[in-house]
């Protein structure tokens, strides 16, 4: 970080430029990169309900275990999804001049950073279940039918609409993300249009939608997606500042969110649940958005842009991961440590997932950067 840039967030003296607003920005957002991935790992590694052959095992049955799980994989986990959304929209739209040449530039980027690393994880994924699925002795682990089919396969490389109109993952499951801002980045164009000619009512509209459950028969791109990432354009397109428009609320955030936190706990299971939540969502934003430029300010948070944010794409690992755990773990060892030592084992299952994950990423990097580059998407 610039030394100007650094007194500026010190003393908050000097007169801030353009120039500096931009590049701490970008530098709150390449901080919380790496805790926002976390999250996200957090949410796909939860085993709220694991079937083992012979027994089923409902986290709830473990009070402290599932409070745990709750918190952090259902209510603080559930931010940096609708964050990722929101700086996908701003950094495709930001500092640029809406065209058809930069259009087919953006598209032909996001092949590489998106399609590539989508394609491979979900294949590798699919070979893997496929290999379970062929051996007798692991085969009893898997929770659905599967069927070698052309049908079966593309289903699986890009999701299935249900009987009920409910939009299913692909078999990476958490690469729903990657599919629905691969739809979205396709449709920039009448993204760009209606904010042009709606603005922030077009925003509005959209989170009315999402905050109620409303949307089309056809899932994809969810609404979840479709707001969070118009609400993201919206700030790049009209050149607002994510972290300045996210400090003019901190107060508000920093006092709110807590509350919401808890009684998003407090509610589980409720009717209100889903306002609530969904309420702490749209606060969890400003807030994490101020904790990250606090950090900095702070220097509590070293400004490296650590590089691990690259290994983005270590969340297609989690879900082969979580699949080899849950075949490891034996019946009787489980249930009984679990009672024992709820909290540690919901932490140590969630950090080892993420270092084995990092470890994957160095240690790929080292033996071949470019393949590394290939499957990360660049990152």
């Amino acid at each position: 970080m610039n030394i100007q840039l650094f007194k500026y967030l010190e003393t908050n003296t000097m007169q801030p430029t353009v120039t500096n607003l931009e590049t701490l920005q970008s530098q709150v957002i390449d901080l919380l990169r790496f805790p926002l991935i976390v999250g996200v790992v957090l949410v796909h590694v939860s085993f709220s309900e694991t079937i083992i052959p012979g027994v089923k095992i409902d986290e709830s049955s473990f009070p402290i275990y599932y409070i745990c799980s709750q918190l952090f994989s259902d209510v603080l986990g559930r931010v940096p999804v609708p964050l990722f959304f929101i700086i996908s929209g701003l950094l495709f739209f930001r500092n640029m001049d809406f065209n058809k040449q930069n259009y087919v530039k953006k598209l032909h980027n996001r092949v590489h950073t998106l399609m590539v690393p989508y394609l491979f994880w979900n294949i590798t994924a699919l070979m893997f279940l496929l290999l379970i699925h062929r051996t007798p002795a692991l085969d009893a682990f898997l929770i659905e039918d599967i069927e070698i089919s052309p049908l079966y396969i593309v289903q699986s490389l890009w999701g299935r609409v249900m009987e009920d109109g409910m939009a299913a993952a692909p078999i990476s499951g958490q690469f729903w993300f990657v599919r629905d801002l691969m739809l979205l980045v396709i449709l920039t164009p009448i993204v760009y249009t209606f904010i042009k000619k709606l603005g922030r009512y077009l925003v509005a509209f959209l989170g009315l939608l999402w905050m109620f459950d409303c949307w089309f028969v056809y899932p994809y791109p969810c609404v979840r997606a479709v707001f969070f990432f118009t609400l993201g354009a919206w700030f790049g397109i009209n050149k607002r500042n994510l972290v300045v428009e996210a400090e003019k609320v901190k107060y508000y955030a920093f006092v709110l969110y807590p509350i919401l936190v808890i009684a998003d706990l407090l509610t589980k299971g409720g009717e209100a649940n889903l306002f609530i939540h969904r309420v702490g969502v749209l606060c969890g934003i400003p807030f994490w958005l101020n904790v990250g430029l606090s950090s900095m300010r702070t220097m509590v948070i070293a400004t490296a842009k650590y590089e691990a944010v690259k290994a983005a794409s270590v969340l297609g690992f989690s879900h082969i991961n979580k699949s080899f755990w849950t075949a490891l773990r034996s019946k009787g060892s489980w249930i009984a440590n679990i009672k024992k030592d709820a909290i540690e084992r919901y932490l140590l299952g969630r950090i080892t997932i993420v270092l084995i994950g990092l470890g994957s990423y160095y240690v790929l990097r080292k033996i071949s950067p470019s393949f590394t580059n290939f499957i990360t998407g660049g990152r």
